[in-house]
């Protein structure tokens, strides 16, 4: 068994590997925005001439 302060000290390197990861995660969602800050709005965005195969199906 190792000792507390192993722990202690595993414990907090894996946290700052996690805090790293997520700041450089969202370092890069923020640099992809300011480059195409149009992209998110083009993602949710629905064409209107798209329909969904549902309603080609569905004839009376």
């Amino acid at each position: 068994m190792k000792s507390l302060p192993a722990h202690a000290i595993r414990s907090l390197v894996i946290a700052r590997k996690k805090l790293v990861g997520q700041r450089v995660m969202l370092e890069n969602q923020i640099r992809g925005l300011a480059v195409n800050p149009k992209r998110t709005t083009d993602v949710l965005q629905k064409p209107d001439n798209l329909k969904s195969y549902r309603h080609s199906s569905q004839r009376p």
